[in-house]
């Protein structure tokens, strides 16, 4: 597998130009657009593919690709830390592989909702209107909510306690949180801290609770192993999912809803 040397960068593709181009955003955080030449221009690229490219030594903005990387690759090279993290945001777990028009879309929205003083610009749109300073404010906000919430995962659907005391009800939740880490083989210490998030008014669904473990290596692994809880018994309705920026929550679920209704017709 290639991997980036100096002078060289990774990026994720987001708009396909034409003419052996596309745009992509790179490591660095810079908007360049990507020359294909030779063989690799027998190669389909796809919007979100994550590719290797060599910039350019006098053209900074200007830069060629050397390879393209499976989604395997991709996935290899991001948990070894070779890809930076915030490069996958939004790009590597989009809602939509349906349609590269909502794919872009989808994109365009969380980019726009991450970052309430950039509302009325749209980068995707003319991303030569947004100064390079903004680019790299922007996504470092996304990349640092992102890195606050990388330890966390929410779980649904546990019954909550009858007892009235907050020590009493904590008490509970926190057996409750235990039994499931027990049921899954996976150690008690790695559980940081537990919150119930408050029930919302007139809402007839359990709370969820919030579970910070010890570190994003840690999330990743019980992450791993709770797609047993389906097989287990006393689990019906129970399910687990990471802690999501807020923004990017509210988009795919706008977005769910989208795919839901274009389904049913």
């Amino acid at each position: 597998m290639i991997r980036a040397d100096p002078g060289q960068s990774y990026g994720v593709v987001f708009q396909k130009l034409g003419n052996g181009c596309l745009r992509a955003i790179c490591s660095d955080g810079d908007i360049r657009i990507c020359h294909i030449r030779g063989n690799l221009r027998d190669i389909h690229f796809r919007l979100s593919d994550f590719i290797l490219i060599s910039i350019r030594n006098f053209q900074d903005k200007v830069a060629d690709i050397i390879a393209r990387y499976s989604r395997e690759e991709a996935i290899f090279l991001i948990n070894d830390g070779e890809i930076p993290k915030y490069l996958k945001i939004p790009f590597f777990e989009l809602i939509s592989k349906q349609s590269f028009k909502r794919e872009l879309n989808y994109t365009r929205e969380f980019f726009l909702k991450s970052k309430p003083s950039f509302s009325r610009v749209d980068p995707f749109k003319n991303s030569a209107k947004i100064s390079e300073t903004q680019m790299n404010l922007c996504w470092r906000k996304t990349a640092e909510e992102k890195k606050q919430r990388s330890k966390n995962v929410i779980i649904f659907g546990i019954d909550e306690s009858e007892r009235i005391g907050v020590e009493d009800r904590y008490c509970d939740d926190r057996k409750k949180i235990e039994r499931i880490f027990n049921d899954l083989k996976i150690e008690l210490n790695k559980i940081e801290k537990i919150i119930r998030f408050n029930k919302k008014p007139n809402s007839l669904h359990k709370s969820p609770i919030l579970v910070e473990l010890k570190s994003e290596q840690d999330r990743n692994y019980f992450l791993y192993f709770a797609n047993r809880l389906k097989y287990l018994p006393n689990y019906s309705g129970v399910f687990i999912r990471r802690d999501l920026p807020i923004a990017e929550r509210e988009t795919r679920s706008k977005y769910q809803m989208k795919e839901t209704s274009y389904k049913e017709k």
